[in-house]
């Protein structure tokens, strides 16, 4: 199995050769638990899910197997590697209402500021929480001043609904929702520097 290139190792995955999805799993397992640390890296609060992570990635890998398309001439390692970070980073998104130390503000915090690094209520100090505190004071200002479509919209995307579910709710199209949001996060970026 170690001679065989990807598109050759998927199609036996594919073909459910039990083999070939040990070679898999075995060639992708450390690209999985890099971007699983990487994540949580950033989102320390989420370090108990490292186990679940992990194995949601693993599951990830084996479903891309079936929709990877070799003529949109995208090496399945770059596939393999975007499809991952995005399926770890959106659990994470669903399970954050989960976890108490987690809100929405703090994962828009770090969605603003890549630099920015949550950490559990476990390893905070005083500068952390009057951090937290002066960004919850700007995203409340801030909101404050928009028209109420806007404001609704933002509460909406805060509340994790998808653009085509607050598009439906307030009765807009999805491209004006794009534009609200992207507009509230340069002024809520501008505001915090």
């Amino acid at each position: 199995m170690d001679n065989l290139d990807d598109l050759e190792l998927i199609k036996l995955v594919n073909a459910n050769n039990l083999e070939a999805k040990e070679e898999l799993l075995r060639r992708y397992d450390l690209m999985i638990y890099k971007i699983v640390n990487e994540v949580l890296s950033n989102f320390y609060w989420a370090y108990s899910y490292r186990d679940d992570l992990i194995q949601e990635a693993r599951i990830k890998l084996f479903m891309i197997t079936a929709e990877y398309n070799e003529t949109k001439k995208v090496k399945f390692s770059t596939f393999a590697y975007i499809c991952i970070k995005r399926k770890v980073l959106n659990f994470l998104k669903v399970h954050s209402s989960d976890l108490k130390t987690a809100n929405t503000d703090v994962l828009l915090v770090c969605e603003l500021d890549s630099s920015y690094q949550a950490k559990s209520l476990a390893y905070q100090n005083p500068d952390y929480v009057f951090h937290i505190n002066e960004l919850k004071a700007i995203l409340k200002r801030v909101l404050n001043t928009l028209p109420k479509e806007q404001r609704l919209i933002f509460e909406l995307y805060l509340q994790q609904y998808s653009y085509k579910e607050i598009a439906k709710i307030v009765k807009v199209n999805y491209k004006r929702v794009d534009n609200v949001i992207r507009k509230i996060k340069e002024k809520l970026q501008q505001a915090s520097n």
